[in-house]
């Protein structure tokens, strides 16, 4: 084939030229509806060897392309960029706005029905202005779906920095040249694979991998500054890295690190819990109820556990607040078990040992799903009780589902979840109440929000028509301690004094019992319950 600028000679499905540098896919141009339309309805035999783009399931399914014409719009309505390698040391770096209009990127522009012109927003930026690189003009992150390179596809941005020479964005990329080298065992492949998506040796999807990108900006005046040497460049390379320059930003690209597993052989939990009326109410029924069940499997000396730990408090007075704190303990502990618990051992029952796994991993992605769930089951519950009854039943409630090294934590009211860690004592939810809103509108201090005459009106319970569920996800470390507690704790013992305690006191229970007898030693305004879980590794 030519090159569509300077005419040189290249191999077959060149991406860019290997003379002027110039990238072999076409511009988009603004084009009419009805030529878009045709387009799409016109089918061309002509198949590029690495095109793939996202299917409607979220994944990536390799599809023809069309061969460029005039009035093509590429299938990412991106220009390609064109790459300078610091292994070539050509400085060939060309000015990318000399290449593609920043508009460009940006929009693509279309004649309306109405006449006019009207502009649909590229994937990912949602018609909001971005940044730009005072270096470049151009955009500061990229748009996702642009590539970079000439192989690697911008597919999310991860972390981004203000357009300075110092700071750096990371993006999600997949590399389209990525058979070149397989990422999973390595291999190396010639141009006569350029036609496959899964190596020959592992059979692994060389296409459909993540990579990370980060992206600086080169100082004015100091590109070498900013280059790494040809000794470290020829290291990375080796790594299956690769640094390049474009334009005036430098790139490095690398697999993304596999993050070493926090517990070596699964977590293991121990778990207490104490519950008490309180100083104040002797001979009142406790309204508030708790529940916990820890179960573990262990396979290849590895433990994978399974809990769910719940502190509810009782609203509507006396024996109705006992019940509607039951009520709500129980329904979410039945909904775990049934939507949780019995999938989970019928797949260990009936499937392959290989697919049971796969179906696991399937099972935590919705165990956030779960637990919101269970609570809107535990709320119907109670909004079903109080039309049976006629009665103005309600609840807090504090919930955590573990599974594996993630708790998933559910919160309606005041009742608390805390993580300690390295003795730091952090609260992890936000109190549905008024007091707390005050003390968000900085209207009153933190301090003030124990003796405060509104301290006990709640904005979000369970037992209404709609209520709405707080969920936290929280990633376990060995060593760390899960608190849920009732306001009858927190409001009696500080945070601090219940970080001591929760230090000094080695098992769940016993620790538990200490948190209820300080409480009560405070003046047990209220019912009092603690749960504690540890994570061991």
């Amino acid at each position: 084939m030519e090159c569509i600028h300077c005419g040189a000679t290249l191999r077959p499905s060149a991406r860019f030229c290997n003379v002027c540098g110039l990238s072999q896919a076409l511009l988009p141009q603004p084009v009419g509806i009805s030529q878009v339309a045709s387009d799409v309805a016109e089918e061309e035999t002509a198949i590029s060897p690495i095109v793939d783009a996202p299917s409607p399931s979220g994944g990536r399914a390799a599809r023809p392309a069309r061969v460029p014409r005039a009035h093509d719009v590429p299938s990412a309505w991106m220009p390609q960029l064109p790459d300078v390698d610091v292994a070539a040391g050509d400085g060939r770096g060309e000015d990318l706005a000399r290449l593609m209009d920043v508009e460009t990127v940006k929009q693509v522009a279309l004649p309306s029905r109405e006449g006019g012109v009207r502009t649909i927003p590229l994937p990912g930026h949602g018609g909001a202005e971005q940044e730009t690189s005072p270096a470049d003009g151009l955009p500061w992150p990229l748009p996702p779906s642009i590539i970079v390179g000439g192989r690697y596809r911008v597919e999310a941005i991860l972390s981004a920095g203000p357009a300075e020479p110092d700071a750096e964005n990371v993006y999600r990329v997949s590399d389209l040249q990525g058979y070149e080298r397989c990422w999973s065992c390595h291999t190396k492949h010639g141009p006569e694979a350029s036609g496959n998506r899964f190596c020959r040796e592992c059979n692994a999807d060389m296409l459909d991998h993540d990579y990370r990108m980060r992206e600086r900006l080169i100082p004015a005046g100091a590109p070498e500054a900013a280059v790494p040497s040809e000794v470290a460049a020829a290291a990375a390379s080796a790594a299956g890295e690769r640094f390049f320059i474009q334009g005036q930003r430098m790139y490095h690209v690398a697999q993304r690190a596999e993050e070493a597993p926090r517990f070596s052989l699964g977590a293991h939990l121990v778990a207490g819990m104490a519950t008490d009326r309180g100083q104040s109410r002797p001979h009142e029924p406790n309204e508030d109820s708790q529940g916990l069940f820890v179960l573990a499997r262990t396979t290849d000396t590895r433990t994978e556990p399974l809990a769910l730990g719940i502190v509810a408090d009782g609203l509507g007075g006396h024996a109705n607040g006992q019940e509607a704190s039951r009520t709500a303990v129980r329904a979410v502990l039945e909904s775990i078990l049934r939507t949780v618990v019995a999938p989970r051992m019928a797949d260990e029952r009936t499937l392959p040992a290989q697919e049971a796994s796969a179906r696991e991993s399937l099972a935590r992605e919705a165990l956030e799903r779960a637990l919101r769930m269970a609570v809107i089951e535990a709320n119907a519950a109670l909004c079903e009780l109080n039309e049976a009854r006629k009665a103005d039943m309600g609840s807090t409630l504090v919930a955590v589902l573990i599974a594996s090294d993630i708790a998933y934590i559910a919160n309606v009211g005041d009742s608390r979840a805390y993580v300690l860690e390295r003795g730091t004592l952090r609260r992890i939810t936000t109190d549905h109440s008024l007091v707390e809103q005050l003390i968000a509108s900085e209207v009153i201090s933190p301090a003030e929000r124990y003796d405060h005459p509104q301290r006990n009106q709640i904005l979000r319970s369970l037992g209404e028509r709609e209520t709405e569920v707080d969920i936290f996800a929280e990633h376990l470390c060995p060593g760390m301690r899960l608190l849920l507690c009732s306001d009858g704790l927190w409001e009696m013992v500080r945070d601090d004094e219940s970080a001591r305690i929760l230090c000094e006191v080695g098992h769940p229970q016993a620790a538990c019992e200490a948190l209820v007898r300080v409480a009560n030693a405070h003046g047990g305004e209220d019912n009092i319950t603690a749960l504690v879980i540890d994570f061991l590794g």
